[in-house]
């Protein structure tokens, strides 16, 4: 239950290896998968039996300029189509679940590999920081509307701030004394 909110969500669980015998106790979950570059497991400290962790993260800024994607639109579907329904699915996911779903993974990937063309895009991307996710962009414009739409009522005409919603110089913190009382 808890892994399929974890997938619902478009979360990643980046730990995979044991923390503690042969159990995955320890969790690192991302909402971006590339936000973590390297993850590794210590010995326990002491006479601990918990495994340590360290992990990078990516907070830089990336330049997208130039990168490989999947044209879906031109993909084979119907020769997907036919191998999926050909495959011996018994056969294919007998066994453990763990070797199961990498054949099955395999196949998709495959499958997508000899079906669906490859294509460059590139384009000028501004640099932004990794951890800036679209939502946290939404939440910021909504923010930055909200006190936008606060600074052309009453209230904001006291700040100094005029119709086009922007504070002068130093603005925060007459904002901050004004309305905070600090």
């Amino acid at each position: 239950m808890f892994v399929e909110c974890l997938m619902d969500n478009f979360y990643t669980q980046q730990v995979t290896q044991p923390t503690i015998g042969t159990a995955v106790l320890d969790l690192v979950i991302t909402s971006e998968p590339d936000m973590v570059d390297e993850l590794l497991v210590f010995e326990g400290l002491g006479s601990s039996d918990h495994s340590m962790l360290l992990w990078t993260c990516q907070f830089g800024k990336k330049r997208l300029t130039e990168r490989i994607k999947l044209n879906y639109r031109k993909a084979n579907l119907d020769k997907i189509k036919n191998t999926l329904s050909s495959s011996d699915w018994d056969r294919l996911l007998e066994g453990k679940i763990e070797t199961a779903w990498n054949k099955f993974k395999n196949l998709i990937l495959f499958l997508v590999d000899a079906n669906v063309p490859k294509m460059k895009v590139s384009g000028t991307k501004k640099l932004k920081p990794v951890w800036l996710t679209n939502k946290c962009v939404r939440l910021l414009d909504k923010k930055r509307k909200t006190f936008v739409k606060y600074c052309r009522t009453c209230s904001g005409s006291r700040l100094g701030v005029g119709d086009s919603g922007r504070l002068p110089r130093g603005g925060c913190r007459v904002m901050s004394t004004t309305c905070c009382g600090y």
